[in-house]
């Protein structure tokens, strides 16, 4: 997701930078917990009401830790962590 510019009457006001563990059960099968994008947003959207989110970039990886739980569990447990970075920007002119 692109950013928005000076030109079209937006300023950037926050960056955003959060890591979450996504987890399935029983070799990636079972999903125990996830969330969506509004679930992830809402405190910033109650924080900066009037806010547009962009340069959204979200990177899930299997990282080294999540393949030492799923090594440990033998697969029963399998995590995977989701970066999720961005820009809260706002609208110069009047309203939105």
């Amino acid at each position: 997701m692109n950013g928005y510019t000076k030109e079209e009457g937006y300023q950037k006001i926050h960056s955003f930078n959060f890591t979450y563990t996504r987890v399935y059960l029983f070799w990636g099968l079972s999903n125990v917990r996830d969330q969506t994008l509004d679930e992830f947003f809402s405190e910033i959207y109650l924080k900066y009401p009037n806010a547009h989110v962009g340069d959204l970039k979200i990177t899930e990886e299997y990282e080294f830790m999540d393949g030492i739980y799923d090594l440990i569990t033998v697969g029963i447990v399998r995590p995977y962590s989701v970066h999720i970075r961005g820009n809260l920007y706002a609208s110069n002119k009047g309203g939105n």
